[in-house]
């Protein structure tokens, strides 16, 4: 949220500089450098956040399999 912020005020400032919402040049990078990583950052995250999703969904699917296959086993006759 706070980065959307900063993003606002960037656009702004871009647009209207007379408002005076950014005064300083080094601000202005260093408020963009921000934004920058907080996109990469939370972008990283959801494809981590993801990747672990799909890999517990992976495992949970084989545990069943097996789960499904030892069952089948125990009921076969003769054994």
């Amino acid at each position: 949220m706070l980065s959307g912020v900063f993003i606002t005020l960037v656009i702004l400032h871009l647009y209207n500089p007379s408002m005076g919402f950014l005064t300083s040049g080094v601000s202005l990078v260093y408020i963009f450098c921000f934004c920058a990583s907080v996109l990469a950052l939370s972008v990283s995250t959801i494809a981590e956040q993801r990747r672990h999703a799909r890999i517990v969904r992976k495992c949970a699917e084989e545990t069943a399999r097996q789960q499904k296959g030892e069952s089948a086993r125990r009921h076969l006759p003769g054994r």
